[in-house]
């Protein structure tokens, strides 16, 4: 009986051990498979961000076909669209100077914001999406109409940066200090607040 007893117990101290190991070896697993998968997510959003880069240097080039009525230069004169420098999260028809469509003007009304989407589906086939419009385009492929607008986003923003942080053209140098000057002290004529009269001619 004392036998079976002890061969029991030590069946369940490796029962319990080797539940311990399998535990303990569980954890390892999901710590690994967690590093794993931290490294992989990593990675992927490097190359996304990368894949956007990629797509703004893209869209610079789709962009030519916008160059025939369009500019980015906010300074830019004699023009015939509205300048597109800072056009994503722009209100519809604000651009003072041109004369929008009844349809653009309602839009504006509505609240229509240059967004990613709305622009997204606008380049597509602009006088679909609006009727009415006077932007007359054929429209861009779904590929150029992302990078276009990765493009326009990173113009955009550098834009908006540049306004929040306008550069000081010069820094005054030193010599343009302002320069103190000393009064001077008044003529001993003048101390008592009366002249001295010029002396006399000699007399012949």
């Amino acid at each position: 009986m004392a036998v079976k007893s002890i061969r029991f117990m030590n069946t369940l101290s490796a029962c319990a051990s080797s539940r311990v190991a399998s535990v303990a070896s569980g954890r390892r697993s999901r710590l690994y498979a967690f590093t794993i998968f931290a490294a992989v997510m990593s990675l992927f959003l490097a190359s996304l961000e990368d894949a956007r880069a990629q797509d703004a240097k893209r869209g610079e080039h789709a962009f030519r076909k916008c160059l025939l009525c369009h500019v980015l230069d906010p300074n830019a004169t004699n023009l015939i669209a509205p300048p597109l420098h800072n056009v994503i999260g722009r209100r519809a028809a604000i651009v003072p100077g041109f004369a929008y469509s009844e349809i653009m003007t309602l839009a504006r009304e509505k609240g229509l914001i240059w967004n990613a989407d709305a622009l997204y589906y606008f380049l597509d086939k602009p006088e679909d999406f609006m009727p009415g419009t006077y932007m007359a385009f054929a429209g861009l492929e779904e590929q150029e109409r992302k990078d276009v607008i990765a493009y326009l986003t990173k113009i955009t923003d550098a834009y908006n940066a540049q306004q929040k942080s306008p550069a000081v053209p010069f820094g005054a140098p030193k010599s343009m200090a302002p320069i103190k000057v000393e009064p001077k002290a008044p003529s001993p004529s003048l101390a008592n607040g009366k002249a001295k009269s010029p002396p006399a001619p000699p007399r012949p």
